[in-house]
Formats: C-alpha cells, structure tokens, sequence
C-alpha cells in the first residue's frame, strides 16, 4: 500500500501564482494577468520563476530563483513555503520543515504551508504531528478533499482505522470521482477485516482510475482470500502490466501459482519480485517456503536466512529454519533457531516441538521435558511429543511415566519404534526413578 505518494500532490498548487486548485490540478497565473500594484516586482518575478521551475523538476535551479525572491522581500511566505516545497522533492525534510513553519509564522492561516509541513512530518514517520497539520488545513479549507485524504492517510499509517475511513468518506463527499481515496478507505476497510466493503471501494477506484496499479493489486490479494484464484492472478498482472516494478505483485503472483501447483512459474515470480526490490523480505521468505517445499534446503536456508537479515522479527523465518536444521540432525542449529522463534513468539507451539523434539535427540533429558511440557500443553493431539518425552524419562529411569506417555503415544494412533521397545522392555518391572545426576550432566 502505497499512500505516501498520493499524499504528494497537494504541492503542484504552489505559492502566490495560485488561482484555484481542484483535487490534483493547479492553475498559475501569467504575468500578464497580475493586475494589482507590485511594491517588490523583482521578487515576485523570481517567485514565478521558481514556482514554475518546481513544476518542471528543476529543484536546484527553482531553490536558485525562491532565494533570490526570498533575499528581496524576507517576509514572502509564498516563496518560503515554495522553497520548503522543493527541498521536500529533495528528501530533504528538516529543511523542508523550517521553511513552511516560517511561513506559518508569517502568514499563519497560510492552509497549503500546514499541508507541506504535515507531509514533512509524515515523511520522516512523525505521524502525531502530520496529523495535527493536516487537522489545521481542514479547520482553514473545510472544503479541500486533498485536506481531508491527507489527514485520513496519517491516521491509516497510525491503525486508525475507523477515523482514517470517516476522514477519505469526508474527501469523497468533497469530490466523488476521488479515485485514491476510495483505494484507501478500502485499505481500511481491508484492515478491519471488512472485505466486502474494501472490494467495494477497489472496485469503485478502478471504475475512476484504471491505470491505479495498487487497487487491482489489493483486490486481488481479496479475491485469493475468497478462493477464486483465477481472478487473483488476472489482478496481479494488471496491476504488473501497469507498474513493470512492482514487486510485492510479483510476490503475490508467485504465491498465487503455488496455490496452483505451478511451482516453475511461481519460482520465476518471486525472482522477479527480488530482482526488482532485494530488499523484499517477503519475496525471500515465500520463495524459502516453495525451496523447502521442494526438498531444496540449502537454498531455503538461505533464503530464511536473507529473511532474517531484512526482517529481524520474522519468527516463521527462524521456525522454518529450525524445522530443516531438525530433518538434516543439525541438533544445535534446530535449538538455536527454535529458541529465538520462542523469544519472538512465545505461543507459538512449533517451536516448543522443535525443542522437545531436539533436546531428545541430543539427550538433553530435563531441556527436553520441559520443552515437550509446553509443546504438549499446546498441542496435545501431537503423538510424537509423547513418544519423545518418554525417551527422556526412560533415560532418567521414570519409568512410570515413560510408560504413562507410550501409552498416550498409542492412544493417539503412533506406532512404537524398535528403540522405544528395548526401553520399554528394560524398564519392565520398573516402577520408581533412580538418581539421575550422570544423565542431567550435559543440560544445566
């Protein structure tokens, strides 16, 4: 979702030469028109120079004329303001901040310098007092449907969700052809679970603007939801065709394919999404999912491994990992990745069975115990769990539980191996634990 770009385009209605701005269209006045007397010609003269170098592109050039306008009349909040424009297209936002506060402070019902301080603000993720710009816009041009989707965007990005779809209804009633906003009330809606009502709103934002890339991109991700998987890879290559550098549709495309069993097609999606954007964690992880569904775990190895470095926090990441490590008998390894998924997501009950499963193997008996504790807690349905902690409790010689848990283990359909046999066998007649110190010495 991409709302910080459609927020931008309030600042093509710029500064003094401004006669009437309507969504996303300026007009500028030509010097011929300019009737009133001017005390400052020369100033005004690099204003409109500037103004229209913003337009062009030419930031350097435009920052060049709004200096000279600024340096003949200190006080020409349109030139400031512009100027805090152009530094905006230039990234540079503290810069940018300082000239549209200066010009609130010279002119402080001045509604277009809130706006560029607002999106400065909204830039640098400073979301509080973007909002509180925008809010300003609103209270001095009730009637601008950029106001009302700018602060509704701010308050999107905030997980208002509620309060950001009041905020693009307003921007709508303001002007109903407003194409992006109707995407991103349907973002909201999206994010309240609401899915009829956010395809509502995509659909509506298509009929307005068929070149918007996002809306067929969000749609489909729905209709993949509902399970018509046709109409979701239709939405993926429109939203494609229309943006050949999208990646997070290459992403979803490929997710798509794997829901189709195309697994080639799906493989070339996700290297198309990371050759676009290899900074996409997602793209990385999803092809280490279709790799390991593939039996290929070096390279879902290293693909979890990538998804780590861009998204530290990605436990299903650090849990696929620990489940191959497992499979490859990489005890220590499987431990190590199971453990920080635990620390990520302390509920997640894969990782407590990795652990179990693991420190078993490894005949670390009271790690092991614990672990298939929380596991079976978890998931008690899980027949292995039982049969793994039986082997624990064998080796500490509590035999009675190991019996108790083979039993279980049984009970639930699991098939006793020939290891599981000799101890049960050993430990006939056996009834009470012994001292385990010797099989406790390598877990403390």
């Amino acid at each position: 979702m991409d709302q910080k770009s459609c927020v931008v385009v309030v600042f093509s209605c710029l500064g003094l030469w401004l006669l009437a701005c309507n969504a996303d269209k300026a007009y500028i006045k030509s010097k011929s028109s300019h009737e009133t007397v001017r005390k400052q010609p020369d100033a005004e003269e690099y204003l409109y120079l500037g103004s229209i170098r913003i337009l062009e592109g030419k930031l350097d050039e435009a920052i060049q004329e709004l200096n000279k306008a600024i340096k003949l009349d200190p006080n020409n909040s349109e030139a400031i303001s512009n100027r805090g424009y152009a530094f905006f297209k230039k990234n540079q936002h503290d810069r940018a901040i300082k000239d549209f506060s200066t010009a609130i402070e010279i002119a402080p019902e001045f509604s277009l310098a809130y706006t560029g301080r607002g999106q400065a603000y909204f830039e640098k993720g400073d979301y509080n007092k973007a909002t509180q710009d925008f809010k300003k816009t609103i209270e001095l041009f009730p009637g601008f449907a950029l106001a009302h989707y700018n602060l509704g965007t701010s308050l999107l990005w905030q997980n208002n969700f509620e309060q950001a779809i009041l905020s693009f209804s307003k921007a709508i009633e303001q002007n109903s052809e407003y194409a992006k906003a109707y995407y991103n009330r349907g973002s909201a809606h999206e994010k309240r679970n609401d899915a009829e009502a956010a395809l509502r709103d995509y659909n509506k934002a298509i009929l307005l603007d068929p070149d918007l890339g996002q809306a067929y991109h969000n749609r489909g991700v729905l209709l993949g939801k509902k399970g018509d998987i046709n109409a979701e890879i239709r939405d993926y290559k429109k939203a494609i065709a229309l943006d050949p550098d999208y990646a997070l549709a290459y992403n979803h495309l490929g997710s798509a394919y794997v829901k189709e069993g195309k697994t080639a097609a799906a493989m070339r999606a996700y290297n198309k999404a990371i050759e676009v954007d290899p900074k996409l964690a997602i793209a990385y992880y999803n092809r280490g999912v279709a790799l390991q569904a593939m039996k290929r775990f070096g390279g879902a190895l290293e693909d979890y491994a990538k998804t780590i470095e861009l998204d530290p926090g990605n436990f299903d990441a650090h849990n696929n990992r620990s489940v191959i490590l497992l499979q490859k008998s990489d005890f220590d390894g499987a431990i190590h990745e199971a453990t920080k998924t635990s620390e990520l997501n302390p509920k997640l009950p894969s990782a407590y069975a990795i652990l179990c499963l693991a420190h078993t193997n490894k005949h670390n008996t009271k790690s092991a115990i614990n672990n298939c504790d929380r596991a079976i807690e978890l998931m008690p349905k899980l027949s292995k769990l039982y049969s793994a902690r039986a082997i624990s409790h064998f080796i500490n010689q509590d035999y009675e539980k190991g019996r108790r848990d083979l039993a279980k283990f049984q009970e639930l359909g699991g098939q006793i191996p020939p290891q599981l046999h000799k101890l049960l066998k050993e430990s006939s007649g056996q009834n009470k634990p012994t001292s385990t110190a010797s099989t406790e010495s390598k877990d403390h």
